[in-house]
């Protein structure tokens, strides 16, 4: 079961919980190494995350590389590396995420939502990676083809997008208030989900 960050918070937001990705089992197999740090790869991030929803982690790497080894600014771009294990070998998977993703879930239907919504504060670098419309996706699970990389299939939601936006601003804000320090990556999502959500359904009352 996914661990829950924070008691329901008044309004609608309770309608949703907030869900911990990182409470996922472990795989036994040795990930590979994260790339860099050299001058052409830097500043990777790894998280271990139960995206799926089966309780197992698949890993998910991000860092800047310089393409050609070039020093101009134009020429850094954010790489990933997606990967689960398979017959107990690491294996890469395709997914249109951007960034590490949030999950909240509806209370009433158990219902799952992955919330796509990186800022440019995540890496402190807004030429590899800028704040961009969040995306909600559900999960409809893993697509395996012989000679393919496999994908974990994301379908993206359009009905009710705002209320989830809505609901994760509210639930991260309040997450921030109950005791965790909310750095400047978070403030900005907070903004940014609370925009994407007053433009999406401007007459909504937050």
């Amino acid at each position: 079961m996914l661990n829950v960050h924070a008691a329901p918070p008044p309004g609608a937001a309770s309608q949703y919980r907030l869900l911990d990705l990182a409470a996922c089992r472990k795989p036994a197999a040795v990930a590979p190494a994260l790339p860099g740090p050299t001058f052409e790869a830097y500043g990777a991030q790894r998280r271990l995350l139960n995206l799926d929803g089966s309780g197992r982690c698949v890993l998910m790497d991000f860092w800047i590389a310089r393409l050609g080894g070039s020093e101009s600014p134009g020429m850094r771009v954010l790489e990933h590396r997606f990967m689960r294990v398979v017959h107990r070998k690491w294996q890469p998977f395709d997914t249109p995420l951007r960034w590490y993703p949030f999950a909240v879930q509806e209370r009433r239907s158990g219902k799952t939502y992955l919330v796509d919504v990186p800022t440019e504060e995540d890496l402190d670098d807004f030429m590899v990676l800028k704040t961009g419309v969040p995306r909600v996706f559900t999960v409809t699970g893993w697509v395996d083809q012989q000679g393919f990389v496999s994908e974990l299939a994301l379908q993206e939601v359009t009905e009710g997008r705002a209320d989830i936006l809505r609901a994760l601003s509210v639930l991260l804000e309040t997450r921030a208030i109950s005791g965790r320090a909310a750095p400047a990556a978070e403030r900005a999502r907070i903004r940014a989900l609370r925009d994407a959500a007053n433009a999406a359904s401007p007459s909504t009352s937050p």
